[in-house]
């Protein structure tokens, strides 16, 4: 099978310390396991993943267009807040949709699991865990925002 890998951290600090470069292992690692060829690393650094910030994101968009091909079978992740963490519907179907369409698994180097998009489980855990990297999200800039006031 063909694998793509997307690699993103949201703080240009993490960005230059090279954080992205240990889920690139990882990812590495589980193609290996599975005997997946790569045939494209897509890195999205110092970009967030927060509702609205997708346009910001050209790496994803170049994954996108580039699983629209068919150049590969299934997207390697660290985890789903990865893809997004977007509380915005609109902005899930942007991500997830295009994915779906072309066939693609998403196969998350954290946990071992793979998203299938095709079955409804998969179609699930990929708004389940969406939700979850959301909610997370949301809490941490309410955290923040109560810490200034």
């Amino acid at each position: 099978m063909r694998a793509a890998i997307y690699l993103r951290n949201s703080d240009p600090r993490q960005a230059r310390d090279g954080t992205h470069y240990a889920a690139l292992a990882e990812a590495e690692k589980r193609a290996e396991r599975e005997e997946w060829s790569i045939v494209g690393i897509y890195s999205d650094t110092g970009k967030s993943a927060k509702t609205g910030a997708l346009a910001a994101r050209g790496d994803f968009a170049r994954l996108v267009a580039d699983a629209r091909t068919k150049l590969f079978d299934v997207v390697i992740v660290a985890n789903v807040d990865r893809l997004t963490r977007t509380e915005s519907f609109a902005e899930l179907g942007r991500i997830w949709g295009p994915l779906q369409d072309a066939g693609v698994r998403v196969a998350l180097s954290g946990s071992g699991g793979v998203l299938d998009l095709a079955t409804g489980e998969g179609q699930l855990m990929a708004l389940f865990e969406s939700w979850r990297a959301g909610r997370e999200n949301a809490a941490r800039r309410e955290r923040t925002l109560r810490g200034r006031a």
